[in-house]
C-alpha cells in the first residue's frame, strides 16, 4: 500500500466528552492519508482496499502504535486522556492480536486501561472464539467497547455475551433523537440497561446542544461528536485540550461545581459529579 510504505499515513484525534463534568474523558484515534496530490483523504476512500489486499493488519498495527506514543507524550506532558483505537475485522482475527497489544503497551509505556479498543458487531460472527480473544485482551487490561451499536441484529445478546467496558450508540440514533420520540426511548432504554450492566455509554454523532441536553437528561456518560470539535491533527488537539483547562469555568443551567475533579487536571475534586463547560468553548 503506496500509503503505509511512504509514511504518507496519518492520525487526528477526535475527543470525546464527559457530559456530567464537562471535561475531556478520552480522544479518538482517526486514521487519514495524507496523499501527495489529492490531499487529505477520509478512511473511506483506502481501507477498503487495504482490506482485501490484506494489508488492514499492517495498517492496523501501524495506527495501534502511533496513537499509543500520543496517549503517552499527552500523559508525561499533563494531559491523561484515555486513547481509543478502531480494530479491523482482520486485524481482531488475527493470530498475534494480542501479543502486539502487548508489546505496543511495553513499548510506548501506556497504562493498559488508558488503552480502549473499539470493535464492531460484525466481528463477533464466532461467539466462543470472540470471546476467548476479549478475554484476553482484558487480562491486559485494556478497555473494549463495542462501536456502531444498534446496527446489527444481535447487539443486545453481544452486550450481555461478552465482556465489554463501554458500548457507543450509533449516530443514526442520535441524528433522530430530537425530532423521533421513539429513537429518544430507544437510547434512554440502551443506556439504563448499559448502567445496569456496568457499562459507560457514548453517544456518536452529537452535532446541536439539543441532542446533547436530551441525553444528559437520560444519564448518558459521554458524548463524541462535532458539537465540540471535529477530529483534528495531534497538535491542534492538544492546543484545545490546554485551552480548556486554561480558561475559566462556568456554570451551566442544571449544575457545576468548580471544585470537580478533571482527568486533564488532577488537583481539582469530583465531589458531585455535574457538568461544566469551559468559558468561551
Amino acid at each position: 500500500m503506496q500509503a503505509l510504505e511512504h509514511d504518507q499515513l496519518v492520525l487526528h484525534y477526535q475527543p470525546v466528552m464527559d457530559l456530567r463534568s464537562g471535561d475531556v474523558a478520552a480522544v479518538e484515534a482517526l486514521i487519514r492519508w495524507q496523499h501527495p496530490q489529492h490531499g487529505l483523504l477520509p478512511p473511506l476512500d483506502f481501507i477498503p482496499t487495504a482490506e482485501s489486499t490484506g494489508q488492514i493488519v499492517e495498517v492496523g498495527e501501524w495506527a495501534l502504535e502511533q496513537a499509543c506514543r500520543q496517549a503517552q507524550a499527552w500523559r508525561e506532558g499533563g494531559l491523561a486522556v484515555r486513547m481509543a483505537v478502531n480494530l479491523s475485522a482482520r486485524q481482531f482475527s488475527a493470530p498475534n492480536l494480542v501479543s502486539c497489544v502487548a508489546r505496543t503497551l511495553r513499548e510506548t509505556g501506556i497504562p493498559a486501561h488508558m488503552l480502549e479498543l473499539e470493535l464492531t458487531e460484525s466481528m463477533f460472527a464466532d461467539p466462543v472464539s470472540s470471546t476467548a480473544i476479549l478475554m484476553r485482551l482484558r487480562q491486559l487490561g485494556v478497555r473494549v467497547a463495542i462501536d456502531d451499536f444498534g446496527t446489527g441484529y444481535s447487539s443486545l445478546s453481544y452486550v450481555i455475551q461478552f465482556p465489554l467496558n463501554t458500548i457507543k450508540i450509533d449516530r443514526s440514533f442520535v441524528e433522530q433523537v430530537i425530532h423521533d420520540p421513539h429513537a429518544a426511548t430507544v437510547i434512554g432504554f440502551v443506556i439504563a440497561m448499559a448502567h445496569e450492566l456496568d457499562l459507560q455509554v457514548v453517544a456518536e454523532g452529537v452535532e446541536v446542544e439539543q441532542q446533547e441536553h436530551l441525553l444528559v437528561t437520560h444519564n448518558c456518560d459521554l458524548s463524541q461528536g462535532f458539537l465540540h470539535s471535529p477530529a483534528m491533527t495531534a497538535v491542534d488537539c492538544e492546543r484545545w485540550m490546554r485551552q480548556r483547562i486554561s480558561r475559566p469555568l462556568v456554570s451551566i443551567p442544571g449544575g457545576g461545581d468548580p471544585g470537580e475533579r478533571s482527568p486533564l487536571n488532577p488537583h481539582r475534586r469530583r465531589d458531585r459529579p455535574r457538568r461544566r463547560v469551559a468559558a468561551g468553548v
